[in-house]
This record gives C-alpha cells, structure tokens and sequence, in this order.
C-alpha cells in the first residue's frame, strides 16, 4: 500500500509525506460515511487538497466518502 500512496502523492504533487494520506484512508475505513469538511479537520489539511484526495482514492477504486472492499482491502 505504501507504494500506491506515494505514487498518489507523487500524482497529487503533495507536500505532505504519504503518511497523511494513510491517516486519511483510517479516517474512512473507521468513519463509514466521513465528508470532506471532517476528514480536513482530520488530516489537518485544507479542503481542496482533500477533495483532491478523495478524486484519487476513488480513481483507484477505493472510494470517495467511504471505502469499497478494494480500499478496506488496501487498508
């Protein structure tokens, strides 16, 4: 997964190491339906980098406000 989640900072041109979008991906797998506004106060990032985010996580097939069994797999 590690690998999957660099390459999805990479793609989003993140600043933040990978670990943020792993933090993200525990907020969805643990918060069933979890929007965007609460996994920004979550990951301590703004909005649009979230939603960025999540475009990418359901590009993957993992979903966008909850996780598919794709991205529970991931986990």
């Amino acid at each position: 997964m590690q690998k999957q989640l660099r390459q999805i900072a990479a793609d989003m041109q993140l600043e933040e190491h990978y670990h943020t979008l792993e933090k993200a991906l525990l907020a969805l797998y643990f918060h069933k339906n979890c929007p965007t506004k609460s996994l920004a106060h979550t990951t301590n990032l703004p909005i649009p980098i979230v939603s960025a985010m999540k475009k990418e996580f359901s590009k993957r097939g993992w979903g966008k406000h909850s996780l598919t069994k794709k991205g529970q797999l991931a986990v």
